[in-house]
């Protein structure tokens, strides 16, 4: 899929637009469905688990409902397991993929803190993004996906505890529950994950099955999703 830059437009106090889009037409594996959209969400020992399973679980049910989207918990390493904060055990669905569309990445409060990235993560991301793929964050995910060098430049938003170190590491905070910044698109704290979730189903998907899994979840979705001036074919 193409971007499109569009022109004239103003982006809001602190966004920039970056130089150039990057394209997202890399080579699929055989029997890739081009017309699904595979979303990863990544967990690694210490993620907040309502970042991580609270998108999770809306977007699997947005495929219960007949959306064209297909979802995977995967671990960080290939782990068997994963330990959340507060010492919740997490089994992954299926190992990491490096051709699914889009990998999510959850905060994880007590990492962030330390100033502590897990294990891998850097290599992992700068991966995915030197492959043009689409990122996304929740809540801190992005303080750790800035750690790795893969926001730099780029419109964001993070937990308003971590305001201060997103900025320190180059990014530019746009202050909205959800920043969609083409092929980088991440939200706020916490609950904010299930607006990041809604956002995708209703970019990949269409607003009905959006307006359908809201339904489902008797969950209204809240805020501003603050996009660029982009068109995604």
């Amino acid at each position: 899929m193409g971007i499109v830059a569009g022109a004239g437009l103003a982006l809001g106090p602190g966004a920039t637009l970056p130089a150039a889009a990057q394209p997202q037409d890399d080579a699929q594996p055989a029997g890739h469905r081009s017309d699904r959209t595979t979303i990863q969400m990544l967990i690694f020992d210490g993620f907040e688990v309502t970042d991580a399973l609270a998108p999770f679980d809306t977007w699997k049910i947005a495929g219960h409902l007949g959306a064209p989207i297909d979802t995977r918990l995967v671990a960080l390493n290939d782990a068997s397991e994963v330990t959340a904060l507060d010492g919740v055990r997490v089994k992954p669905t299926a190992p990491f993929s490096p051709f699914a569309d889009i990998l999510v990445v959850p905060g994880a409060p007590a990492l962030v803190r330390s100033g502590q990235q897990p294990p891998g993560l850097n290599a992992v991301l700068t991966a995915w993004r030197s492959a043009h793929r689409t990122l996304a964050t929740v809540c801190t995910g992005a303080v750790h996906a800035a750690r790795a060098g893969v926001l730099t430049g780029r419109n964001v938003n993070t937990h308003r505890s971590s305001h201060d170190v997103i900025r320190a590491l180059g990014v530019n905070l746009v202050k909205a529950r959800v920043v969609d910044d083409g092929n980088i698109i991440s939200s706020g704290g916490v609950t904010s994950g299930i607006d990041l979730a809604l956002h995708l189903i209703e970019r990949y998907a269409g607003p009905p099955h959006a307006l359908a899994t809201e339904e489902v979840l008797e969950y209204e979705r809240r805020g501003t999703v603050w996009r660029l001036p982009w068109r995604i074919p």
